[in-house]
């Protein structure tokens, strides 16, 4: 079911996003089933997701007005299917050029386990599992595993923490 609501005000800390793609996750769509009601007991009006890609339209009081405009991808507070959402600055990272918004979603969920996978990883293994883990190539040495360059921009902020 969908409804109209009246447009998200940024409070302290916080960032209006105007969404342009969500990542959607396989635990979501078990959430939305109600599959998971004793993990995640939801109540409507439930909104599902938890991160978002898009553009900064406006910030709250104590965030720096610079966030204005950029293109960001972060977790957000309540859900993520909706055209505009709140999220705290502090979990927004801006996204590079020469990547896309859904490439920068898909980082959200499939970063972290492929990061953690590349950290957990038996470096002899690594190019067996890599192109199935992530779908995309990571530069590595095999002497001593990913590069720095590789792991650079995943590193950032809510994409490893």
């Amino acid at each position: 079911m969908l409804r109209d609501v009246a447009a998200p005000r940024p409070g302290p800390g916080q960032a209006v996003v105007d969404v342009s793609v969500i990542p959607v996750l396989f635990l979501d769509t078990q959430i939305r089933q109600g599959a998971a009601k004793d993990w995640f007991p939801t109540t409507p009006p439930y909104v599902p997701g938890s991160g978002v890609a898009g553009t900064v339209t406006a910030v709250g009081e104590g965030v720096q007005p610079e966030w204005v405009n950029r293109n960001v991808v972060g977790a957000t507070q309540g859900g993520s299917y909706v055209e505009v959402a709140i999220a705290p600055v502090d979990s927004l990272v801006e996204i590079p050029p020469g990547l896309g918004m859904a490439e920068a979603a898909a980082l959200l969920t499939d970063g972290r386990t492929a990061v953690g996978l590349i950290e957990m990883a038996d470096r002899r293994s690594l190019w067996n599992w890599m192109p199935a883990a992530t779908s995309w190539a990571v530069p590595t040495n095999h002497d001593r595993g990913p590069s720095s360059s590789s792991r650079s921009w995943a590193s950032q902020k809510s994409f490893c923490s």
